[in-house]
């Protein structure tokens, strides 16, 4: 039995944890994510050496696809942000109408300068996978630690959770993917809302440190995968008009993001002549915003991957580069969306049904379909993050309507249980919104499966906590 943080009450059902069992937790999380990290780097190698018909032991850092491989040994060995997929690496793109086209603005920074940074001492598979894993998987486990350090939590509950978050197999089937943006994802957007939601509470102290930290991860959002870039905005802005006290102090995230995606813009525009705050392969871009806006959407979504529909596709003109790339199939998603508007609203539904209701993850060439045992484990893993899920945005949406219900709309802004709340829901929206206007896959959605069990852990600390914190203001 353990002292509720709070209160001279004892209960046998809630615990609060020391430093040193917050240590011995993570030692027991990591013994589990090693195993687990050799066993995906065996599937990785497996596919990618079936793929390539080159033996696995010819498989390293250089041989990731979706424009990553070469890239990374370009930045390696001629220091430069910049691929051309022509020759050998053209075996590396999965659409037909990229080869021959050089690329610098294809892959946001953090994924290829992480994975260069692996290949300055090693260019093992093995090693990349290691590493990458154990670094997103402690940013996860610093998010639990940022909403549970300072509350009491039921001990069943917080049990619970935690072996969801980690040991979800759709959590574990993308975080440990070897190419995947949302890889890094499922780390940064729990610990972008677990920093928030630690801030709801301290809100009065005007420590520009944790502005600053939330802004720097919001930061990173956009900076590993474009979509992030309507998350961190609206994380930055909810905090510039809610945190009414430090108006001054709330403004240090969106000037950090700000920064961050000017930057970015301005090394493209040296790149490429054009300036850009994204990518050239954004949801809201060219090729993947005609994947989801096109006469082929309804005849393979949501059951099969879009990438699927790529034969169909009738290139009519040669391309001249990245931009001429992307302003081709956005031209076409535009002209589409435009003539048709009946199958784009019907497409928008899908895309929500997808994102919101379904359980089975799309087939992709010989991935797992029914007939594959490994097809079920995700089912189960969907269905059990999407249940928690709308857990999480029913308790957020009461959450606001009380407070809101009881004193209008300023009374939400100091209260720390609706503010929390309001994150949540607004990050859940703006992450939601680009996938929308492009196409939703499971991989996508998996992120937020996470951000809605921090969420769910926070909601479930003490209240006493929230309580004083509300007083305090």
């Amino acid at each position: 039995m353990v002292t509720i943080a709070g209160g001279d009450r004892l209960d046998r059902h809630k615990i609060t944890l020391s430093p040193q069992r917050w240590v011995v937790l993570g030692c027991i999380i990591f013994a589990i994510i090693v195993p687990i990290s050799y066993y995906y780097y065996l599937r990785i190698v497996a596919i990618y050496a079936q793929f390539y018909g080159h033996p696995a032991s010819s498989i390293d850092i250089y041989s990731l696809d979706n424009w990553l491989g070469p890239l990374i040994r370009n930045i390696v060995e001629k220091g430069e942000y910049r691929a051309c997929y022509d020759g050998p690496d053209a075996t590396v793109v999965a659409q037909p109408s990229t080869i021959g086209i050089c690329w610098s603005a294809a892959r946001m920074p953090v994924e290829p300068l992480f994975a260069s940074f692996v290949a300055l001492f090693s260019r093992s598979l093995l090693t990349y996978v290691m590493l990458k894993n154990l670094l997103v998987f402690s940013i996860l486990f610093g998010a639990v630690f940022f909403v549970v350090r300072d509350r009491s939590i039921n001990r069943t509950v917080f049990v619970g959770l935690l072996l969801i978050l980690f040991l979800n197999p759709i959590h574990l089937s993308v975080g440990m993917q070897a190419a995947a943006e949302e890889s890094y994802l499922i780390g940064l957007a729990p610990l972008g809302l677990a920093l928030s939601l630690l801030q709801v509470e301290q809100a009065a102290n005007k420590n520009a440190l944790t502005y600053s930290g939330i802004g720097f991860v919001s930061a990173l959002l956009p900076m590993t995968k474009s979509s992030g870039v309507f998350p961190a905005l609206g994380l930055s802005l909810m905090w510039l008009t809610t945190v009414r006290p430090n108006r001054r102090a709330g403004a240090i995230p969106l000037g950090i993001v700000l920064a961050v995606l000017m930057s970015w813009g301005g090394f493209i525009y040296f790149k490429t002549g054009t300036f850009a705050f994204l990518n050239t392969t954004s949801s809201l871009n060219g090729y993947n915003l005609y994947h989801g806006n096109s006469p082929f959407f309804a005849k393979y979504y949501p059951t099969y991957h879009m990438d699927e529909a790529v034969p169909e596709y009738n290139v009519t003109r040669p391309l001249v580069d990245e931009w001429d790339h992307n302003r081709y199939f956005y031209d076409l998603a535009k002209s589409y969306a435009i003539e048709h508007p009946a199958g784009t609203a019907q497409a928008v539904v899908l895309k929500l049904y997808s994102a919101l209701f379904k359980v089975t993850p799309e087939i992709k060439g010989t991935t797992a379909g029914p007939g594959n045992l490994r097809y079920w484990p995700y089912i189960a893993g969907l269905l059990v993050g999407k249940v928690l899920m709308w857990g999480a945005l029913i308790i957020a949406i009461r959450k606001i309507i009380v407070v809101h219900s009881a004193g209008g709309i300023n009374a939400i802004s100091r209260s720390p249980d609706a503010l929390g709340a309001l994150l949540f829901g607004g990050f859940f929206a703006t992450y939601l919104m680009p996938f929308v206007a492009g196409f939703v896959l499971y991989r996508h959605i998996t992120p937020l499966l996470a951000t809605s069990i921090i969420y769910l852990l926070w909601v479930a600390g003490n209240p006493e906590l929230a309580h004083n914190a509300g007083q305090a203001r």
